[in-house]
């Protein structure tokens, strides 16, 4: 299912933009932001093709302790296939603090 990336809310198949936020939908939500950094800066690192090098990136991130998450970004082709995963031309960034 497809997810807004502002609000969280999820939608049908075949929508591909929030009604409230008027954003992009992703495949899949990022994990929720720990509550102590709800309020801090988040500035986009570095945009990855695909969720596999975004992950292995964050994966050394938080191995020197600094916080990160990434943001796989909603796609589609002419075959009307709708997800964020490893497909060509699919990109996820990586947010730090």
């Amino acid at each position: 299912m497809p997810y807004c990336p502002k609000c969280r809310c999820e939608y049908d198949f075949g929508i591909e933009v929030c009604s409230d936020c008027d954003v992009d939908l992703i495949a899949e939500l990022p994990p929720p932001i720990p509550e102590e950094y709800q309020n801090e800066e988040w500035v986009e690192l570095y945009s990855f093709p695909g969720t596999l090098y975004a992950g292995m990136a964050i994966e050394l991130l938080n191995r020197e302790g600094i916080p990160a998450y990434s943001q796989s970004f909603f796609g589609g082709s002419a075959m009307g296939v709708s997800t964020a995963g490893d497909y060509v031309g699919a990109v996820a960034s990586v947010f730090v603090l």
